[in-house]
C-alpha cells in the first residue's frame, strides 16, 4: 500500500522534484498541523514553520509535539 499524501514522504519527494531538487536546508514547509505539515516536513529532513494561530490556536503548542519532533519554528500567524 502506497500513502500519498501529508505527512507522508511520497508527497514531500514529489514537491522536492517539482522544486527542482534544491537542497533540504533551503525548504521550509509552512503548517498549522504537527501530525501533517511539521511530521511530514521533519521525515523529509525540512526545516519547519509551525503556525499557531491556525487549526490548533486553541491549544497550548508545549503539548503538540512530542520532544523529538518540534518544529524548528513557530509564529503566531503569517500576517
Amino acid at each position: 500500500m502506497l500513502f500519498y499524501g501529508k505527512p507522508h514522504l511520497p508527497i514531500f519527494e514529489a514537491l522536492h522534484a517539482q522544486l527542482h531538487h534544491p537542497e533540504p536546508h533551503r525548504i521550509l514547509m509552512v503548517g498549522d498541523s504537527p501530525e501533517h505539515d511539521i511530521a511530514g516536513a521533519r521525515t523529509a529532513g525540512w526545516d519547519s514553520l509551525f503556525i499557531s494561530g491556525g487549526l490548533h490556536s486553541d491549544s497550548d503548542p508545549t503539548t503538540l509535539f512530542a520532544p523529538n519532533a518540534l518544529p524548528t519554528y513557530t509564529q503566531q500567524t503569517l500576517r
